[in-house]
Protein backbone atom coordinates (compact mmCIF):
# COMPACT_ATOMS: atom_id res chain seq x y z
CA UNK A 1 0.00 0.00 0.00
CA UNK A 2 2.93 2.33 -0.85
CA UNK A 3 5.04 3.77 -3.79
CA UNK A 4 8.58 3.78 -4.03
CA UNK A 5 10.46 6.23 -5.67
CA UNK A 6 14.03 4.68 -6.93
CA UNK A 7 17.20 6.31 -8.67
CA UNK A 8 17.98 4.99 -12.33
CA UNK A 9 20.36 2.29 -10.82
CA UNK A 10 17.49 1.35 -8.56
CA UNK A 11 19.02 2.68 -5.50
CA UNK A 12 16.16 3.80 -2.99
CA UNK A 13 15.23 7.06 -2.52
CA UNK A 14 11.77 7.97 -0.93
CA UNK A 15 8.88 6.14 0.08
CA UNK A 16 4.95 7.59 0.68
CA UNK A 17 1.86 5.73 1.41
CA UNK A 18 0.21 2.82 4.39
CA UNK A 19 -2.82 1.64 4.24
CA UNK A 20 -5.64 3.85 4.97
CA UNK A 21 -8.20 6.20 3.21
CA UNK A 22 -6.82 9.20 4.04
CA UNK A 23 -4.77 11.78 1.18
CA UNK A 24 -1.17 9.87 1.62
CA UNK A 25 -2.72 6.30 2.37
CA UNK A 26 -3.50 3.55 -0.68
CA UNK A 27 -5.43 0.73 -0.53
CA UNK A 28 -4.07 -1.52 -3.60
CA UNK A 29 -2.31 0.76 -5.70
CA UNK A 30 -2.10 -0.12 -9.04
CA UNK A 31 -0.83 1.85 -12.14
CA UNK A 32 0.96 4.50 -11.98
CA UNK A 33 1.95 7.38 -14.37
CA UNK A 34 4.61 10.74 -14.47
CA UNK A 35 3.98 13.32 -16.63
CA UNK A 36 4.92 17.16 -17.02
CA UNK A 37 6.36 16.52 -13.14
CA UNK A 38 3.71 15.26 -11.45
CA UNK A 39 3.21 11.40 -10.27
CA UNK A 40 0.14 9.96 -10.81
CA UNK A 41 -1.31 7.06 -9.08
CA UNK A 42 -3.96 4.66 -9.55
CA UNK A 43 -5.59 4.10 -5.86
CA UNK A 44 -7.55 0.97 -7.01
CA UNK A 45 -9.63 0.13 -3.56
CA UNK A 46 -10.02 3.84 -2.35
CA UNK A 47 -11.75 4.72 -6.19
CA UNK A 48 -9.29 7.34 -6.93
CA UNK A 49 -6.14 8.56 -8.60
CA UNK A 50 -3.67 10.44 -6.38
CA UNK A 51 -1.43 13.21 -7.50
CA UNK A 52 2.09 13.86 -5.91
CA UNK A 53 4.98 15.87 -7.40
CA UNK A 54 8.48 14.12 -7.99
CA UNK A 55 9.39 14.63 -4.73
CA UNK A 56 6.23 12.17 -3.86
CA UNK A 57 4.92 15.47 -1.86
CA UNK A 58 0.81 15.00 -2.01
CA UNK A 59 -0.65 17.54 -4.27
CA UNK A 60 -4.25 16.52 -4.56
CA UNK A 61 -6.86 13.78 -5.70
CA UNK A 62 -8.59 13.74 -8.84
CA UNK A 63 -11.74 11.16 -10.14
CA UNK A 64 -13.80 9.52 -7.48
CA UNK A 65 -17.02 7.07 -7.61
CA UNK A 66 -17.28 6.93 -11.26
CA UNK A 67 -13.58 5.31 -11.33
CA UNK A 68 -14.49 2.64 -9.13
CA UNK A 69 -11.42 0.06 -8.99
CA UNK A 70 -9.45 2.53 -11.12
CA UNK A 71 -6.50 0.13 -12.25
CA UNK A 72 -4.59 1.99 -14.63
CA UNK A 73 -3.84 5.35 -16.26
CA UNK A 74 -2.02 7.10 -19.70
CA UNK A 75 -1.85 10.61 -20.84
CA UNK A 76 -2.47 11.75 -24.58
CA UNK A 77 0.44 14.58 -25.87
CA UNK A 78 -2.70 17.49 -24.96
CA UNK A 79 -2.65 16.01 -21.18
CA UNK A 80 -5.74 14.51 -21.11
CA UNK A 81 -5.57 11.40 -18.95
CA UNK A 82 -7.08 8.30 -19.95
CA UNK A 83 -8.35 6.05 -17.10
CA UNK A 84 -9.55 2.71 -16.72
CA UNK A 85 -11.20 0.72 -14.31
CA UNK A 86 -12.01 -3.55 -14.58
CA UNK A 87 -15.12 -2.34 -12.46
CA UNK A 88 -16.49 0.15 -15.10
CA UNK A 89 -17.00 -0.56 -18.82
CA UNK A 90 -15.39 2.50 -19.55
CA UNK A 91 -12.92 4.45 -20.36
CA UNK A 92 -12.67 8.11 -17.84
CA UNK A 93 -11.18 11.30 -19.70
CA UNK A 94 -10.26 13.68 -17.75
CA UNK A 95 -8.87 17.02 -18.28
CA UNK A 96 -5.71 17.64 -15.83
CA UNK A 97 -5.53 21.22 -16.94
CA UNK A 98 -9.17 21.88 -16.47
CA UNK A 99 -9.19 19.11 -13.29
CA UNK A 100 -12.51 18.28 -14.32
CA UNK A 101 -14.06 14.88 -16.26
CA UNK A 102 -13.86 15.56 -19.71
CA UNK A 103 -15.91 12.17 -21.24
CA UNK A 104 -16.17 8.90 -21.23
CA UNK A 105 -15.34 6.26 -23.56
CA UNK A 106 -17.65 3.58 -23.98
CA UNK A 107 -18.14 0.48 -26.29
CA UNK A 108 -19.66 -3.17 -26.42
CA UNK A 109 -15.82 -4.66 -26.57
CA UNK A 110 -15.32 -3.16 -23.10
CA UNK A 111 -15.67 -5.11 -20.05
CA UNK A 112 -13.59 -4.74 -17.34
CA UNK A 113 -10.65 -3.15 -18.84
CA UNK A 114 -7.20 -2.83 -16.54
CA UNK A 115 -4.81 -1.50 -18.53
CA UNK A 116 -3.90 1.07 -21.07
CA UNK A 117 -1.04 2.70 -22.75
CA UNK A 118 -1.18 5.79 -25.50
CA UNK A 119 1.10 5.15 -28.10
CA UNK A 120 2.30 8.13 -29.76
CA UNK A 121 3.26 6.74 -33.30
CA UNK A 122 0.01 5.43 -34.47
CA UNK A 123 -1.79 8.09 -31.64
CA UNK A 124 -4.15 5.31 -30.99
CA UNK A 125 -5.22 4.06 -27.09
CA UNK A 126 -4.19 0.28 -26.52
CA UNK A 127 -6.69 -1.17 -24.02
CA UNK A 128 -5.68 -4.59 -21.83
CA UNK A 129 -9.99 -5.55 -22.01
CA UNK A 130 -9.55 -8.71 -19.12
CA UNK A 131 -13.39 -9.04 -19.36
CA UNK A 132 -13.09 -10.32 -23.16
CA UNK A 133 -9.51 -11.96 -23.33
CA UNK A 134 -8.34 -9.19 -26.08
CA UNK A 135 -6.53 -6.09 -26.87
CA UNK A 136 -8.99 -2.84 -27.93
CA UNK A 137 -7.87 0.21 -29.85
CA UNK A 138 -9.34 3.42 -29.76
CA UNK A 139 -8.73 6.58 -31.38
CA UNK A 140 -8.53 9.42 -28.74
CA UNK A 141 -11.69 10.94 -30.17
CA UNK A 142 -13.47 7.68 -28.24
CA UNK A 143 -14.20 5.79 -32.02
CA UNK A 144 -13.49 2.02 -32.07
CA UNK A 145 -10.61 0.95 -34.27
CA UNK A 146 -9.95 -2.64 -33.89
CA UNK A 147 -9.33 -5.81 -31.44
CA UNK A 148 -6.79 -8.91 -31.69
CA UNK A 149 -6.53 -12.00 -29.13
CA UNK A 150 -8.86 -14.41 -28.22
CA UNK A 151 -9.40 -16.48 -24.82
CA UNK A 152 -7.24 -19.34 -24.53
CA UNK A 153 -4.04 -20.69 -23.22
CA UNK A 154 -1.80 -21.02 -26.27
CA UNK A 155 0.99 -18.56 -27.48
CA UNK A 156 -0.61 -15.68 -28.48
CA UNK A 157 -4.31 -16.06 -26.62
CA UNK A 158 -4.94 -14.20 -23.48
CA UNK A 159 -6.67 -15.29 -20.24
CA UNK A 160 -7.00 -12.20 -18.60
CA UNK A 161 -4.60 -9.63 -19.78
CA UNK A 162 -3.95 -6.90 -17.20
CA UNK A 163 -1.41 -4.56 -18.60
CA UNK A 164 0.12 -3.24 -22.05
CA UNK A 165 2.57 -0.97 -23.52
CA UNK A 166 3.92 0.10 -26.96
CA UNK A 167 7.99 1.00 -27.77
CA UNK A 168 9.13 2.90 -30.37
CA UNK A 169 9.15 0.55 -32.76
CA UNK A 170 5.62 -0.21 -33.06
CA UNK A 171 5.60 -3.77 -30.74
CA UNK A 172 2.93 -4.20 -28.55
CA UNK A 173 3.66 -6.35 -24.76
CA UNK A 174 0.87 -7.03 -23.07
CA UNK A 175 0.78 -9.33 -19.36
CA UNK A 176 -1.59 -11.50 -19.34
CA UNK A 177 -2.37 -12.62 -15.94
CA UNK A 178 -3.83 -15.91 -15.59
CA UNK A 179 -1.35 -17.69 -18.63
Amino acid sequence: HCVSKFSRDGQFIKVVGRQGKQDTEFNAPRGVLVVKGEVYVCDSSNDRVQVYDRNLKFLRSICGPETKGVTDITADPSGQLQIVSNNVSAIRVYDSAKQVPAQSIQHPFLSKPSGICFDPMLKLLYVADSGHNCICLFRLDGSFVAKFGKEGSVDGDFKFPYGVATDSDGYVYVCDYLN
